[in-house]
């Protein structure tokens, strides 16, 4: 009872880790599928060989880069390939977010990543959704936009990912919207990375 919420939170998340690699090692309990790696890239959203955005495709059990990357994802859940020393999905993570921190800062606007065929809908009162706009996905360093609907980071307050890359925006004005579409997905870790 004499605990803040911020110690109270610290203290679950302290009792509820678990690191999945570190359990598997002794225990060696294979996960088994003909499709393991297939939306590994939702993930692993950096190439280390090539070092460009959103560019590593997945099919079966094996990544790829248009570099020449190669890797594996085994049922172990660990990499193995070529053009990358990481052996674990952590290890890509930590080394892509640091990169992704050290980017130089840019003058004016540039466009950072862009997909097409995007759905912006705004959520609205009852957890009702309305759509905004429709279209291409760009995120430049000082904004991200879908169709003709601009959002400046100066205006958002946060954002989220769910689903394997749909994104959650909230903005300063208390509106929140969602941008995704199943039948053309994104790597949206990488947007809210860059965001």
């Amino acid at each position: 009872s004499k605990m803040t919420p911020t110690q109270i939170n610290d203290a679950l998340n302290s009792d509820i880790y678990e690191d999945a690699y570190e359990y598997n090692e002794s225990r060696k309990i294979a996960y088994k599928s003909k499709k393991a790696a297939e939306g590994i890239e939702y993930e692993l959203v950096v190439c280390p060989k090539c070092r460009k955005f959103a560019t590593i495709h997945s099919r079966k059990s094996e990544f790829f880069c248009e570099c020449g990357l190669k890797g594996k994802y085994d049922e172990y859940g660990l990499l193995s390939g070529e053009g990358f020393d990481f052996t674990r999905l952590n290890e890509w993570d930590s080394w892509q977010k640091e990169y992704i921190s050290n980017l130089p800062d840019i003058d004016g606007e540039q466009v950072l990543v862009s997909h097409s065929d995007q759905i912006l809908k705004q959520i609205v009162k009852g957890h009702d959704d309305v759509i905004a706009d429709i279209g291409k996905i760009v995120l430049t360093n000082k904004s991200i936009s879908v169709g003709n609907t601009t959002i400046p980071f100066e205006n958002i307050r946060g954002s989220d990912i769910f689903f394997h890359g749909n994104i959650l925006l909230y903005t300063k004005d208390k509106k929140y919207y969602e941008i995704r579409n199943d039948k053309s997905k994104i790597p949206g870790y990488l947007y809210v990375l860059l965001m």
